[in-house]
């Protein structure tokens, strides 16, 4: 199984680089070949076009430091994911994102740098079904991991 690996790094100030402007313009480079700038939705653009293009399992793994912000990147990833016009992706889209701070809640502890650390790993499957040549984002799974 191919996958891309992100290491978050919190800038500690919020930057104007998300949305749906970002979104549409990753969106618009046509294959894997033609490269973006590097950024989380590249990273999620080139896993979605392998998955389009090989038909195998894709996987992102997110990592870094206690606050460094892999929550934030994971809310980034799936949204340009599940980024469709219809209204069904995202329905899916805010599910998964709701669940998070539910799920985080059972894992958490203080720590010298985060008041609200995790101790948990998240694995999140995502569905698709793949019809008149387009992929549609069918469903989810989350499953925690206690560490």
């Amino acid at each position: 199984m191919m996958g891309q690996t992100l290491i978050a790094v919190n800038p500690y100030h919020h930057l104007e680089i998300y949305g749906d402007k970002f979104i549409r313009k990753y969106r618009a480079l046509a294959s894997t070949s033609d490269k973006g700038l590097p950024h989380i939705y590249e990273i999620a653009r080139q896993a979605e076009n392998r998955l389009k293009e090989d038909f195998r399992n894709q996987a992102v793994l997110i990592t870094g430091e206690s606050g460094a912000g892999k929550t934030e990147s994971l809310k980034y990833l799936v949204e340009y994911l599940c980024y469709e016009p219809e209204r069904h992706a995202r329905d899916i889209n805010e599910k998964i994102i709701a669940c998070s701070p539910i799920m985080e809640a059972f894992g958490n502890a203080a720590t010298n740098r985060n008041s609200n650390s995790s101790r948990f790993g998240k694995f999140i499957k995502l569905s698709y079904s793949y019809q008149h040549k387009a992929m549609k984002l069918v469903g989810a799974q989350i499953e925690n991991y206690l560490l």
